[in-house]
């Protein structure tokens, strides 16, 4: 169950790696796509959506959430393992 309140949309992927890059949480898939969020729009939800992704091994199917109808292309907002 997801920590973030609001209408979620999931979304299936396998991950290689996740990391920080300028303000943002990056999902590095195995399709060769990426997801971001952008930590300072998320206050405290970011750190738990990191401690998440950082817990996943890479390779390991994971279902991606993405809040509000937001662009599931390029953005996401919680991370879970399938």
């Amino acid at each position: 169950m997801s920590h973030i309140v609001g209408s979620l949309e999931w979304n299936d992927a396998v991950l290689v790696r996740s990391y920080l890059k300028a303000n943002q949480l990056v999902l590095e898939l195995a399709d060769g796509s990426t997801r971001q969020m952008n930590v300072k729009n998320w206050e405290q939800s970011n750190r738990i959506t990191a401690a998440k992704a950082g817990a996943i091994k890479s390779g390991s199917k994971i279902r991606i959430a993405t809040w509000n109808g937001y662009d599931a292309g390029k953005w996401f907002c919680d991370i879970e393992p399938a």
